[in-house]
């Protein structure tokens, strides 16, 4: 490895990782790299030798045209050292002028030695420490019936016709519960996976106060969805189920953003008493193996999504700040897992856990049992999460770009899913759940992008890719999990 110029600041920022663990060994590691680095080969020598004789000693004040002169001591002292050796090779002077004897130049370079050889070991040891880290048996799993489903919403009415998060009203009932009962059908005959994730838009199954918000659940929804729940396990499938949603303001399923505006309390607090009540009731069925709280509450309540604030044309955001929303999420799961003790809970994301090089994990961790994760890419790649993602995670949501109608363009997004499904196992992605079109409305075919699904699916998930260890993205992962370590330990 060779360590090119400007990467004093770099060393410096090891060296603060380092010199809690290893205050000695960070020390002398960084100072003689340094040393190496800037001096002519008698003068590093020379460098060595002379901070032997001083190692016990305090630094002086460093010198102000050092590279290193912002950082504390003890390693302002290396710009002093550095700046003060001998001008010139070969004088075999200290840095205080003093003269050198052979025995201390032989001295200094078993040191150099010895410090190599530590370096040596120390980056063997980053590199097997990541190849452990990247092993596809580090990433924990969801325990998922398919490897590959669908983000399936929910249903139409036998006509066609959209109702979104109202699917389960008295109004609509008869004419999506035969819709539904149609499609599950169908992707359990085409082999279209046995995983289907599905909105409720718990609002619509609420007896809404415009003063306090919930005000009792409206019974037959709430049987509505028992009977759906049903469906799914006369099929053999299982759910992840969405429990708020907030997209389209004006349909009676669309959570009610006003709630969190800090002039409505109780209205917040009795959407907590509704998800308790509502997950005492149906938290425990083995249907369900995910529940999500929230769909892309960053992106829906806050400004992630760089969505407009209403009044606007659908969609829009409130633009809440990460603080008001990260405190819903928690209060959210908190109330949840009270509920459901061993269900397993997520809030699903769109912005910060795919396209954030450097995701602020804090927004999550405290608010999830699993990551649900969702990327529209025309040419998606999947990030390390191996090393940064501790829980398991899934593609909740899988397709091309939004942007431009590439979603619904069939070759564009087939592409995109055909990746996100065959470098599923190796990323250590529990489940893919497909977006987009994958049928025709009419049931009788597949579309391009089904027909990837339904491929995959009887194929089975491809074993040769995760199979062994690769050395090269082990480094990589290593190299940039400490990279991101350091970014957080040093600001700037």
């Amino acid at each position: 490895m060779t360590l090119g110029r400007g990467s004093d600041e770099s060393l410096a920022r090891i060296w603060h990782s380092w010199k809690w663990a290893k205050p000695n060994v960070g020390d002398d590691l960084l100072r003689v790299v340094w040393a190496i680095r800037h001096c002519p080969a008698d003068a590093a020598r020379a460098y060595v030798c002379e901070h032997e004789s001083r190692r016990s000693k305090v630094p002086g004040p460093p010198s102000t045209s050092g590279p290193m002169t912002y950082l504390r001591s003890p390693i302002q002292s290396l710009s002093s050292y550095a700046v003060h050796a001998p001008p010139h090779p070969g004088q075999g002077r200290s840095a205080q002028g003093r003269s050198l004897s052979p025995r201390w130049f032989a001295a200094g370079r078993r040191r150099l030695v010895v410090l190599s050889a530590l370096a040596s070991l120390l980056i063997l040891a980053s590199v097997v420490a990541a190849g452990f880290a990247t092993s596809p048996a580090a990433a924990p799993r969801l325990a998922v019936p398919s490897v590959a489903g669908l983000n399936y919403g929910f249903p139409r009415t036998v006509s066609g016709q959209w109702v979104g998060t109202q699917w389960l009203r008295s109004q609509y009932w008869d004419t999506t519960k035969p819709a539904l009962a149609a499609d599950l059908d169908f992707i359990q005959q085409h082999n279209l996976g046995r995983v289907l994730r599905i909105f409720v838009g718990l609002d619509q199954t609420i007896v809404w106060s415009a003063k306090q918000g919930f005000d009792g659940f409206d019974e037959p929804a709430l049987q509505h969805f028992g009977q759906a729940l049903d469906m799914f396990d006369a099929r053999g499938l299982k759910a992840i189920v969405v429990l708020y949603d907030q997209e389209v303001v004006g349909s009676s399923g669309n959570f009610h953003f006003e709630a969190l505006d800090g002039n409505h309390p109780i209205m917040r607090r009795n959407y907590l008493i509704a998800t308790g009540e509502f997950l005492r009731r149906f938290g425990m069925r083995q249907t369900v193996i995910g529940w999500d709280l929230f769909n892309e509450a960053y992106n829906s309540l806050g400004p992630d999504g760089g969505l407009p604030k209403p009044p606007h044309q659908d969609p829009v955001s409130p633009n809440y700040s990460d603080q008001v929303v990260h405190d819903w999420l928690r209060d959210l799961y908190q109330t949840a897992k009270r509920a459901a003790p061993t269900a397993q809970f997520t809030a699903s994301d769109t912005t910060e856990l795919y396209w954030n090089p450097d995701p602020d994990l804090t927004k999550y961790q405290d608010v999830v049992d699993f990551y649900d994760i969702h990327i529209y890419d025309d040419n998606p790649r999947y990030p390390d999460w191996k090393s940064i993602l501790h829980k398991p995670y899934i593609v909740g949501e899988a397709g091309a770009s939004t942007a431009n109608g590439h979603l619904d363009d069939q070759a564009l997004n087939s592409k995109a899913v055909d990746y996100l499904l065959r470098n599923a196992q190796a990323a250590g992605v529990s489940a893919v759940l497909v977006q987009g079109a994958v049928f025709t409305a009419t049931r009788d075919s597949l579309t391009p992008t089904g027909t990837v699904l339904a491929q995959f699916v009887s194929l089975g998930s491809p074993q040769a890719a995760t199979m062994g260890w690769d050395p090269g993205a082990a480094v990589r992962a290593g190299l940039v999990a400490a990279a991101r370590r350091i970014r957080r330990l040093v600001p700037g």
